[in-house]
């Protein structure tokens, strides 16, 4: 009875923690003059990334 109570609470924190992983990040990428740049590369720590299209977005 202990063993599966421990293994149902080790399940439930794995799924926590994997859900806390992940994030959704949004912005603007702008210049000192505040105009958007384009074609900036952006890596998150996992690996992902992305690039800004003309809008900065």
């Amino acid at each position: 009875m202990r063993r599966s109570h421990f293994i149902v609470v080790i399940c439930f924190l794995f799924s926590i923690m994997s859900y806390a992983q992940s994030a959704i990040v949004r912005g603007v990428i702008l210049d000192e003059s505040s105009n958007p740049i384009e074609n900036v590369n952006i890596k998150a720590s996992s690996g992902e990334g992305t690039a800004t299209n003309t809008n900065g977005f």
